[in-house]
């Protein structure tokens, strides 16, 4: 996917309003920069523009220039960080940056599809979603290990997991099955590893002791390790006895859900349902995609990625040992225990509010950002230089239609949902999806 840098935006909206100039500071002051390229223009050309520091004591603080001469530009106020000092850099632009990044920040906003003309499709500019977090009758907290909710003197923690012991825990980015990272475990003492309780986090809101005993618990992820016998997934019902997967072959490779897999019965007088990713002593192993269901599930929460614009296809993983293979369109009574979905849709434009962040266009699409950037930039200027308000609010018109017909040139209209068929999304601001077993 195609991303564009809010400073990269940044550039395009001055060089097509005006002036657009970056530089590297060559001398030390509080209230100056200085670079040879500065005497490429007369004097009078760059009084009243802005700079903008990027780098250094002040970066991201911008005064307005008072006074040039030769290679220096001297601004009426000093910068207040400290020394701009050699190699610092600088932008000369035409306006306030902080107008400039506000009506950046207001146009990606604003150039959602809207209907441009009489008659014709909504078009614009939006940010097409795909996530692949849920997975049917799952039960587990963090089972793709892709978020860490801190750092110990062991290692990272994945968010719903806790130490068995005292393992170095790390998420691993080189050695994955599915998403961005896996979990990396390795041990000092026997055994160690993390566990999670499905009982008390899953399952105690939803349904009653007596209807879990006798059912049967699935666990099933994909395991890696060098060593025969180092690794391998476990369940208890009271802290002390254990049902136990096989071991890693220690084959140097993924073992996936056809071998790592357990199949457990729900026993009575249980006091948790803890699920366990054992390493033994002295060992290393990795784990990922790790899934556990008793029942079906059929209400699942939409990921917030998918806000506002809502699901418009759900599809499923058609092997469970390829999650990054095909999937195919859900259909009704076609989900199956364990497989990950993907959900697809579009959603709003992302926002960066730093130099380094980025939206999700390309530059050719970055013109309509510009055009619409302009076009509130003006309007705020109108209200703030009201000395040259009757120019600028002319200017934010002549903008306004340079947008209207980027719109038809670069802009993309909606994307059709497919027909729910096996699933369906809640009416209430589409946060729940349902699948139809």
């Amino acid at each position: 996917m195609a991303t564009t840098t809010r400073s990269r935006l940044r550039a395009l909206l001055a060089t097509a309003t005006g002036f657009y100039y970056s530089g590297t500071n060559t001398a030390t002051a509080t209230a100056s920069v200085t670079d040879t390229g500065i005497q490429r223009w007369d004097t009078g050309r760059l009084i009243d523009r802005w700079v903008l520091m990027t780098a250094g004591n002040n970066d991201g603080k911008s005064r307005r220039i008072s006074a040039v001469s030769s290679s220096v530009a001297t601004v009426g106020t000093a910068f207040g960080g400290g020394n701009n000092v050699n190699t610092d850099t600088f932008e000369i632009l035409p306006f306030d940056p902080d107008i400039m990044h506000y009506a950046l920040e207001e146009a990606m906003r604003t150039v959602w599809p809207k209907p441009a003309r009489l008659g014709r499709a909504a078009k614009g500019l939006y940010a097409r979603r795909t996530d692949k977090t849920l997975v049917v009758d799952n039960l587990l907290t963090g089972w793709d290990f892709e978020d860490w909710t801190s750092t110990t003197s062991n290692g990272a923690v994945a968010t719903g997991w806790t130490d068995v012991g005292e393992p170095d825990t790390n998420r691993e980015s080189s050695r994955i099955v599915h998403g961005s990272y896996a979990m990396k475990i390795t041990t000092n003492a026997n055994p160690e590893g993390i566990e999670q309780n499905i009982f008390t986090s899953s399952l105690a809101s939803a349904v009653n002791t007596d209807q879990l005993v006798g059912k049967t618990l699935h666990v099933q992820g994909w395991v890696w390790a060098s060593a025969a016998s180092a690794a391998r997934i476990r369940v208890t019902y009271d802290g002390s006895t254990y049902d136990n997967g096989p071991y890693h072959g220690g084959t140097s490779e993924w073992e996936g859900p056809d071998t790592q897999s357990l199949d457990s019965v729900i026993e009575s007088g249980m006091t948790e349902i803890m699920i366990s990713l054992e390493v033994i002593s002295g060992n290393t192993a990795y784990f990922d995609g790790v899934v556990a269901w008793i029942d079906s599930v059929a209400e699942y929460t939409v990921p917030t990625t998918l806000y506002p614009g809502g699901v418009h296809r759900v599809l499923q993983q058609t092997d469970e040992s390829d999650p990054r293979g095909v999937y195919a369109p859900l259909m009704v009574g076609s989900s199956r225990a364990g497989r990950i979905l993907r959900l697809e849709g579009i959603g709003r434009l992302s926002v960066p509010t730093t130099d380094a962040g980025t939206t999700e266009v390309d530059e050719i699409e970055g013109e309509l950002i510009v055009a619409e950037a302009a076009m509130h930039m003006y309007r705020v200027l109108a209200n703030t230089e009201r000395e040259n308000r009757a120019e600028y609010l002319q200017e934010a018109d002549t903008w306004s239609r340079n947008a209207a017909e980027l719109r038809e040139s670069v802009g993309s209209g909606f994307i059709g949902a497919d027909p729910q068929i096996g699933w369906r999304i809640s009416p209430e601001e589409a946060r729940t999806l349902y699948v139809e077993r």
